[in-house]
């Protein structure tokens, strides 16, 4: 899996690495019209990106006009598709390459007698071979080794000539060496080694190095030129992340290929070879705390371990199933980089709505659940299996997590004009979520490795990381826009945020502005979090698949998947660690419930005593009612998983979670019950004064928040959980004394049962209403302008340079264009309409004059919708040369509709201080440009 995760970020890195140079090949550089509009890169990505969205409309046009679009869309697939077909032609070359003549020779030419082979053909089948490879020989190589090559179904073992010269004086090595080179057939391990090895030869000829020679020039041409300055960082970005990717493949297969040379090691024992073999002069560790730690760090570019780690893993196979820092780190910082590189190609073709983001978060998630997911499965299982401490999952979170965050620092989709973005605090976030992944996968694995009974633990382990997946996807597209956003800055104040609430939901706020000023202040980030496709369905599955492995009943004994297991696993019986009973996880989830209909009833009693100030609800007013009784759910949950978190012993997250959801649904159920029939109890009365059954109105004033509902108290379970485990340390407790069963579980597994069935259908039906409700509010919002971007306005000024070169962009990307259209324009007119005294001609060619003042007022509109002049004073200038050309363009038509001498003289008059405004205008430009850019 991990092979199949260095091919996809090959296969996507190509993809956007060609992308990127070839639309710099075709002139798609959109620096002109970024400044045109007035960014100042200088002043950092946010400020940039609101400057741009002021004028969204103006930047697209320009975009469309001097840019272009994107290279055609075959082209993104057709060269991932090449990359493979190339790599495939040298897959099947190489071993020819190697079993060249004058290199090798066939194994007949040295043995005559036919022992050699017929000792070959015992080894064999020995290993279970179906078939036997081909065997060379390399007289040259003087070690005593040798290698497999070429593919699963045609394998080549190629014999040493140091190997054979021992062979007579040392059959156990000979034997030993044999078994291991066939254990890789055994294992295929063949096919998928030089495969890999094919695609990194391809990639690096064909993209990696034209892309990197593609940097340094660019870089080269950025350091001598003022106006590629800006993108200097995103160049350098672009730089490291061809080394990172070079260090990041080449320790990822060598960390692969050490781990497959000791499965290898191990089987050839298995089949008969001496562990004695296993030994070399200089195989001993390092001595001294700086010689072991320079030993470790050369240790992770080797493809081979070290001879006294191989030797030590034939008794012990527990470094087989530790999950070490380094490979989580690896597979998240390729899993970042293939998000980010994938988002980026979505962007070009098909945007970057909701969905899409989602898709290039599943494969991201899917990716690092495949990989890092069943390494923590496989961790804990072994662990279960021989009754050792299993591999903490806080080391690997630390490593995935920071693995994210070190791709997201080579990739310039957060901060694209500063070397870090401005908040790099929220990147911890990337930590804590690698941190809770593993957490909850590791906690995962061993609920349901106690629970499981089947001959296989594959269903269990494909469940559980499916939902996993399923949630670090929601992850991915929450940190490519909401996580992104966090940490650049918000583009609004809390006033901004009031402002905007205001606008949205009308109505006079009376003595609430607290509640206001507090949901504007929580808002951005909330509805980020909750209000995303797929959030309440990944929370959902991170509780319900916990409860699916409770309710299943214990039937004492060693399962069946872990009888199977056993003989490569050690004793498998271990100590009893039994879960806790479902009822006993579920009953803090039910009396949290309980309180939060308490918690709604108070709400309805405070609202009740305070009015609408106009007798009829407004929408602020129904706003603020909701908040509140979200506040008291939350509440209810918070209390459910802190009493939960108090007093388990072990599965601290999965309880924690099953708790603070269940209240949720309970409390969001009880809250539509009471909701339906406002009216009827007077002192509750809300939102209706008579008293009728109406869940279908009460329904559609829930709907909206049940994905608030259903996301947050998740989050604050997670947050419950980690203060409990941090509190009482990182390893589980001795296992309570017994308990009696609890009233559920005495009333018997029936009713039980169904008690729980009828849990996950509210929970599934609460989840499933509010993922419809944010599919449609997606498919509604994907071309809605984010009303909160223009609301901040920049208040530092651009440095003299800077804006110089935004006014000569601006002049080239399309005032000019309009400048020197006016001009002619003003030019004809007075051509046409003047005598050579300056006054006006007793007859005016109006079929002639006409059109020329109609284009003026139209080079005032197109104007008004081209980018404002990124100077103050110009301007100024600039909206009083529009407004005098729009009166004159207009006057000027209607004086010749009407054959109105007089209103043509008023345009005329208007027209000539428009041009005399002009000429104002474009000494304002040369001096702007001249002051910092002198000639």
């Amino acid at each position: 899996m991990r092979f199949a995760l260095l091919v996809v970020l090959l296969l996507v890195a190509s993809s956007e690495m060609v992308l990127t140079v070839l639309s710099d090949l075709l002139g798609r550089n959109d620096v002109g019209c970024l400044l045109a509009a007035g960014a100042d890169p200088d002043a950092g990505t946010l400020r940039a990106f609101l400057t741009l969205q002021t004028q969204n409309a103006a930047y697209e046009a320009c975009l469309a006009r001097y840019v272009g679009p994107p290279p055609p869309w075959w082209v993104a697939i057709a060269w991932p598709a090449l990359l493979p077909a190339v790599a495939a032609v040298l897959f099947f070359a190489l071993p020819a390459w190697k079993a060249r003549r004058g290199r090798v020779v066939p194994l007949d030419a040295i043995d005559h007698s036919g022992d050699l082979r017929r000792v070959l053909a015992d080894l064999v089948s020995v290993a279970g071979l179906a078939r036997p490879p081909r065997f060379v020989v390399d007289p040259a190589a003087a070690s005593v080794g040798a290698v497999v090559f070429g593919r699963n179904r045609s394998p080549t073992v190629c014999l040493h000539g140091g190997l054979l010269a021992r062979a007579r004086n040392d059959d156990g090595r000979f034997r030993a060496v044999l078994l291991h080179e066939l254990a890789h057939i055994r294992y295929g391990d063949v096919t998928i080694t030089y495969a890999t090895v094919a695609v990194w030869r391809v990639f690096v000829a064909a993209v990696l190095l034209p892309f990197a020679a593609w940097c340094i020039g660019e870089l080269v041409s950025s350091l001598r030129s003022p106006a590629a300055v800006p993108a200097l960082p995103v160049l350098t970005r672009a730089l490291l992340f061809t080394v990172v990717l070079i260090v990041l493949v080449h320790l990822a297969r060598s960390d692969v290929l050490r781990s497959r040379e000791i499965y290898a090691d191990r089987a050839a024992v298995l089949w008969g070879a001496g562990p004695e073999h296993w030994v070399s002069p200089a195989s001993g560790p390092a001595r001294g705390a700086p010689a072991r730690a320079l030993g470790s760090f050369i240790e992770l570019w080797r493809t081979h371990p070290r001879w006294d780690l191989r030797r030590d893993a034939l008794t012990d196979p527990s470094a087989l199933f530790d999950v070490p820092a380094l490979p989580m780190f690896l597979t998240g910082a390729a899993a970042t980089l293939i998000n980010a590189q994938l988002s980026a190609s979505l962007t070009q073709y098909g945007g970057l709505g909701a969905w899409w983001t989602l898709t290039a978060g599943m494969i991201s998630a899917g990716l690092v659940a495949g990989v890092a997911g069943i390494a923590l499965w496989r961790a804990t299982v072994y662990a279960m299996l021989t009754s050792r401490p299993a591999s903490t999952w806080v080391r690997a979170g630390l490593g995935l997590g920071c693995g994210m965050v070190a791709g997201e620092l080579v990739m310039s989709r957060i901060a694209v004009f500063e070397w870090l973005p401005p908040h790099p605090e929220v990147l911890l976030l990337g930590v804590v979520a690698g941190i809770v992944f593993a957490w909850w996968v590791a906690q995962c694995a061993h609920l349901w490795a106690r629970r499981w009974w089947g001959p296989s633990l594959r269903p269990a382990m494909l469940l559980s990381l499916a939902a996993a997946g399923l949630a670090l996807s929601s992850w991915f597209g929450w940190w490519r826009s909401e996580g992104a956003q966090l940490a650049l800055g918000p583009p609004a104040t809390v006033a901004d945020e009031v402002r905007l609430l205001e606008e949205f939901f009308p109505g006079p706020p009376g003595d609430r502005w607290a509640t206001l000023w507090a949901v504007a202040t929580v808002d951005p980030l909330l509805t980020g979090i909750a209000f995303r496709p797929l959030a309440p369905t990944a929370v959902a599955v991170l509780w319900l698949v916990p409860v699916a492995a409770l309710a299943i009943r214990p039937t004492g004994g060693v399962p069946r998947w872990a009888r199977a297991a056993v003989g490569n696993a050690g004793d498998a019986s271990g100590p009893a660690r039994e879960p806790p009973p479902l009822g006993r996880v579920l009953v803090p989830g039910l009396w949290g419930g309980a309180l939060a209909w308490a918690a709604a009833v108070v709400v309805q009693a405070y609202m009740h005593a305070h009015p609408p100030s106009s007798g009829q609800p407004s929408a602020l007013y129904r706003l603020i009612y909701a908040v509140w009784l979200l506040v008291g759910l939350f509440v209810a949950s918070g209390a459910a998983a802190v009493v939960a978190g108090a007093f388990v012993r072990r599965y601290r997250l999965l309880t924690v979670l099953i708790a603070a959801e269940t209240a949720a649904v309970v409390g969001l159920a009880g809250m539509l019950v009471l909701l339906s029939v406002d009216g009827c109890v007077p002192p509750l009365n809300t939102l209706r004064t008579t008293c009728h059954w109406d869940p279908g109105s009460s329904w559609s004033f829930l709907r909206p928040f049940l994905a608030l509902g259903v996301v947050l108290p998740g989050l604050i379970a997670i947050v419950v959980a980690a203060v409990g485990t941090v509190v009482r340390g990182f390893r589980s407790p001795p296992a309570p004394p017994a308990r009696g069963r609890t009233r559920a579980e005495r009333r018997g597994p029936l009713a039980g049962r169904v008690g729980v069935a009828a849990l996950c259908a509210v929970a599934v039906g609460i989840t499933a209403s509010g993922e419809t409700h944010l599919v449609g509010a997606a498919a509604t919002a994907q071309d809605a302008p984010d009303h909160r971007l223009s609301l901040r306005v920049p208040g530092e000024e651009a440095s003299p340079q800077m804006t110089a070169m935004q006014v000569v962009s601006w002049f080239r990307v399309g005032g000019q264009e309009l400048m020197a259209r006016f001009v002619a324009d003003l030019r004809d007119v007075g051509d046409a309409v003047a005598a050579p005294d300056g006054t006006l001609v007793d007859h005016v060619p109006v079929s002639r004059v006409r059109p020329l003042c109609a284009d003026i007022g139209r080079f005032a509109q197109d104007a008004d919708r081209y980018f404002r002049v990124p100077e103050p004073q110009a301007q100024l200038l600039w909206q009083t040369l529009t407004a005098q050309a729009a009166a004159g363009g207009a006057d000027c038509v209607q004086a010749l509709d009407e054959r109105n001498a007089d209103l043509l003289g008023t345009a005329v008059a208007e027209l000539e201080r428009a041009g005399a405004t002009g000429g104002l205008f474009g000494r304002r430009l040369n001096e702007v440009a001249e002051k910092a850019m002198p000639s």
